[in-house]
């Protein structure tokens, strides 16, 4: 008699974007509770320039914690960490769950759809259709340097800000050119969280700015988002702080 199939429970991905100094902390304290299958990766924040010269600093240090996650755990967790790091204030930290279509090993996705401290008594939500959902997390991938004018189109548009990462490219030297354009290996990955009725307009105001046909040659896509907990103002703060001091 053959063994029947089981199907694993399905699995959602984890972001948790903070400051630099708390990306250990959260890190630990998703291990604490039984949810270890993520890793660290290193950003900046996004004030303008104009703002950083003002004040004086640098691009503010992030962490961006990536976990994978049982879905039928993702409200507790993103529970947990609202009232762990204080997500409800302003200049804290960020957290949301983007949902995860497929998983190709088995084994592991069953492995992680049986892990963490989840209350038995926890309750849970179904999938959120297309049309319920509030954010979506908008990702431009641009040529190295041109983050600036992605935050700049992207605020013009009603975005609050953003994250950028470091990366490269790896495509091989027979396809360097698309559609007549190098691509570069050096690349700017900035990372938006935008509200759906902003979501197209903001899209729309980076590709102009930004897009393939510019010096910028960037990819802007567009990601499903779950539930949101946090926010970060920061930006928005010291700008208007700046603002009013310059007048």
């Amino acid at each position: 008699m053959d063994t029947p199939i089981v199907k694993p429970k399905p699995l959602e991905f984890l972001v948790v974007i903070v400051d630099m100094e708390i990306g250990e902390e959260v890190s630990m304290f998703l291990n604490e509770h039984g949810f270890r299958f993520h890793f660290v990766s290193i950003a900046e924040g996004t004030a303008p320039s104009e703002i950083r010269s003002y004040w004086g600093f640098g691009e503010t240090e992030k962490s961006v914690i990536w976990s994978i996650i049982p879905k039928e755990s993702s409200k507790y967790i993103l529970s947990l960490l609202e009232n762990e790091f204080s997500f409800n204030k302003p200049n804290t930290g960020l957290a949301f769950i983007m949902p995860i279509k497929s998983f190709a090993d088995p084994i592991i996705a069953s492995h992680i759809a049986g892990c963490g401290d989840k209350p038995e008594n926890y309750e849970t939500e179904g999938g959120r259709k297309m049309e319920d959902r509030v954010y979506s997390l908008l990702m431009a991938i641009v040529k190295k340097g041109f983050s600036d004018e992605v935050m700049e189109a992207a605020r013009e548009a009603g975005a609050r800000g953003g994250t950028i990462m470091k990366a490269r490219g790896t495509g091989e030297h027979e396809i360097v050119k698309f559609l007549g354009m190098t691509i570069e290996p050096e690349k700017d990955v900035i990372l938006i969280l935008a509200k759906q009725d902003k979501r197209s307009e903001i899209m729309k105001a980076i590709y102009e700015k930004a897009g393939l046909h510019t010096e910028g040659n960037g990819l802007i896509i567009a990601l499903p988002v779950d539930d949101v907990v946090g926010s970060f103002n920061l930006n928005r703060d010291l700008a208007d702080e700046a603002n009013n001091n310059l007048k």
